[in-house]
This record gives C-alpha cells, sequence and structure tokens, in this order.
C-alpha cells in the first residue's frame, strides 16, 4: 500500500482470491497462500517475481524498523558483516516460539577488515531466494549506511542436485561501500533495547514492549565487589534504590509523553553486561560464577545488577 496504493491493494486481492482478514493474521501462511498472492502482485504491478520478492525485502525491513525493531536488529551486530553472521540466531530464537516455521541457513566466509565477504543461502522452500537480495541490501543501507551488491554466484556451494530447478540453494559475493545517496536513511545511532525486550522480540515479535515491566523484579538491593553480586538488607541500605527509582521514574515520564515512546523506551532501558561475566572457558575460575547465571532461564534482581547502562550493545545471546 506505502509503495503502491490501496486501490491496488484491493485489486491485488480479487486477482488472488484471498481475504485480507485471513492474510493479516499472525499465523504462518502455507507457501501456496504466499506464491498465489505473489502472483497476483505480479499480475497486477507488471513486476517480475524477482523484482517482487526484492521490493518486499526490502520493505519489510523498513516496517520492521517503524515499528520499534531497529533495538533487535541492531542487536545482532555491530557491523555489517557481523550482524549477517548472526541471522541465524534470530531465526533459531524464532523457531522457539514458532516451530513449524522453515527458516533459511545462511553461512558467511568473512576476513576481518576486508569490504567484502562471500554468503551462502539454503532453504527448504523454494524460489524465495532473491526476498534474501532486498533484505540484505535494505540492512546494509538503513543500518549501517552501506550501498550493499550482491552478485550470484553460478554454483551454489550448497546445490541441491536431485531437485531440479529448485532454486532452493544460492551463494553471493557481497561487497559494499558507504553509501553515496544523499537522500539515504541515515544510519541511526546503535539502536537500545533493554534485555528482557530483546528477548521478548527474539520470541515473538508481536510481544515487543506490549508488557514490559523490567523493574517489578526488584525485591531487595544488591552490591558490586569484584563482580561477586550479594543480597544487602534493603531496609538498611536505601540509598541502592536510587537506580531502580530513577529508572522507574524515567519509564513513567516516557509512558505518559506522546510521540515516539518506544524508541524513547530504548534509550532510557538499555543495559548490556559485560562478557567475561557470562562466559568462560572450561579450566577457568569463573566458570561456576557463568553456570550460575544460565541455570535459568528467569530474570532476577542479582542479574539486573551484573548489567550497566549502555549507549550500544555488541551481541545479543
Amino acid at each position: 500500500i506505502s509503495v503502491f496504493s490501496i486501490e491496488t491493494w484491493a485489486a491485488i486481492l480479487r486477482r488472488s482470491s484471498l481475504q485480507e482478514d485471513h492474510l493479516l493474521e499472525a499465523v504462518q501462511q502455507p507457501d501456496e497462500v504466499t506464491f498465489k498472492l505473489l502472483a497476483a502482485t505480479c499480475e497486477e504491478t507488471e513486476l517480475s517475481l524477482e523484482d517482487a520478492l526484492e521490493a518486499f525485502g526490502r520493505h519489510l525491513v523498513t516496517f520492521t524498523m517503524q515499528s520499534g525493531y531497529a533495538g533487535l536488529l541492531k542487536s545482532l551486530g555491530p557491523t555489517f558483516p557481523v550482524f549477517l553472521t548472526n541471522v541465524n540466531y534470530l531465526h533459531n530464537h524464532l523457531e522457539r516460539q514458532h516451530p513449524h516455521a522453515l527458516f533459511p541457513y545462511i553461512e558467511t566466509n568473512y576476513e576481518h577488515g576486508q569490504d567484502s565477504l562471500e554468503m551462502h543461502y539454503l532453504s527448504t522452500r523454494p524460489r524465495l531466494k532473491q526476498l534474501l537480495v532486498g533484505i540484505v541490501v535494505e540492512v546494509g543501507l538503513q543500518l549501517f549506511g552501506l550501498d550493499v551488491s550482491m552478485t550470484e554466484q553460478s554454483s551454489p556451494r550448497y546445490s541441491q542436485r536431485n531437485i531440479a530447478g529448485s532454486e532452493r540453494a544460492a551463494s553471493w559475493e557481497i561487497s559494499w561501500r558507504p553509501t553515496s545517496q544523499k537522500c539515504a536513511t541515515p544510519r541511526p545511532t546503535t539502536p537500545k533495547a533493554s534485555f528482557p525486550d530483546i528477548h521478548a522480540a527474539m520470541v515473538d515479535f508481536g510481544k515487543l514492549l506490549s508488557s514490559f515491566d523490567v523493574l517489578s523484579t526488584f525485591a531487595c538491593c544488591v552490591a558490586e565487589d569484584d563482580h561477586e553480586f550479594t543480597p544487602l538488607d534493603c531496609s538498611t541500605q536505601p540509598a541502592e534504590l536510587t537506580e531502580a527509582e530513577r529508572k522507574f521514574e524515567a519509564v513513567q515520564a516516557v509512558r505518559g509523553a506522546d510521540g515516539a515512546a518506544t524508541s524513547r523506551l530504548e534509550e532510557v532501558l538499555l543495559r548490556a553486561t559485560p562478557a567475561h561475566l557470562l562466559a568462560a572457558g572450561w579450566t577457568d575460575d569463573s566458570m561456576k560464577s557463568c553456570i550460575n547465571f544460565w541455570s535459568s532461564s528467569v530474570g532476577t534482581a542479582l542479574n539486573y545488577a551484573m548489567s550497566q547502562d549502555a549507549d550500544a550493545v555488541d551481541i545479543f545471546v
């Protein structure tokens, strides 16, 4: 609708004999429905299937950004090649909530410091590779301010010779450079989202910030001493609640203000935890504390105390 018009969308629905209410349900649609809608779109707009898929991929990135998920996307990596390398992690998290979804497998070969890489794609679903092209190009532009060029290789790394014409595998040589487009969407500062929000979004995009209340778990204060965190008696340490109270007031102020509350909440609530507190080598003395952290998926006040306010995060785990 944003690219063409509401009238074009209505014409596409008529051509496809599909009902809008059914298409907009937050459920996984069968591929038959997807390709039926794509065929009608191509007929109505006179776009080829490849052009339509690429356009949809680019639109998907824009829509996701405008819907408040910039922080989630940016958490996949601080640079373009790191982002592409970590896409499978996002898919793995989404599969937990959507077990019937069929996400592709993405593999990258990148040498640090270069402005190019190889990307290999393998999917159980046919004829969707051009969708990935649109997504990759738009991610480069909107998240990292890059002009991205993708050259498809004649022999995919994971070609499936026993499925002729399936187009389920592809390989590209990808290069990039700072964008020269004056009207291009400027690269945002590292989008910010709190750990609970990013986790919720990984599980189900529809739940982002819908019921956010990170401070509700604060039942006591904590103190830091050489990265060892010990519960304290709040009745004797009232000053320790200052940070929680400040955060709560900031959240309330954002929620009560008009405008883009989602982006402001991201700015207020983003926190990060140093990697050495969460990961260790098998023989490191700090392994025990790391094991304690990962022993439960339920966040606590002690976990929160391990984090600190941050302007940016390197990666979501």
